[in-house]
């Protein structure tokens, strides 16, 4: 494969990744606006913009990448984790909160639908490289 080639298409790589990333930064503050808005007690209660960037994110982040999902439970235990050290009052945190974080992502996925460009946007990057 000839240098150039290479170097087109890893460029095109880690545009997409680029944009993918924003995509979903952008849609986790989107709805983490809108979440504060409607459940200020789960702010208060440390299910806040520290917890989201810190815990949230990377998650979402990961799973966009590799084409994954992120499981409302894996956030609950995220956020029960940061609340409690004792197993046994973690599983009733992670009870407690499992349905404020179903919500959240369901929020994050409208989110990530209402920003993407669609199959344009691999149109447009392939266009902007070659």
């Amino acid at each position: 494969m000839k240098p150039f080639v290479q170097f087109e298409r890893a460029t095109m790589q880690w545009l997409v990744h680029s944009y993918q990333r924003r995509s979903v930064r952008r849609a986790a503050r989107a709805a983490y606006a809108q979440f504060a808005d409607l459940y200020p007690q789960w702010v208060a209660t440390l299910f806040d913009v520290h917890f989201v960037d810190t815990h949230l994110l990377p998650m979402l982040l990961k799973a966009a990448t590799t084409g994954g999902k992120v499981a409302p439970a894996e956030v609950a235990e995220a956020w029960a984790r940061q609340i409690s050290l004792l197993p046994s009052l973690r599983q009733q945190h992670i009870a407690r909160v499992l349905p404020v974080a179903t919500h959240f992502l369901c929020m994050v996925a409208e989110e990530v639908v209402e920003t993407e460009v669609g199959p344009t946007a691999n149109l447009l990057v392939e266009r902007a490289v070659g």
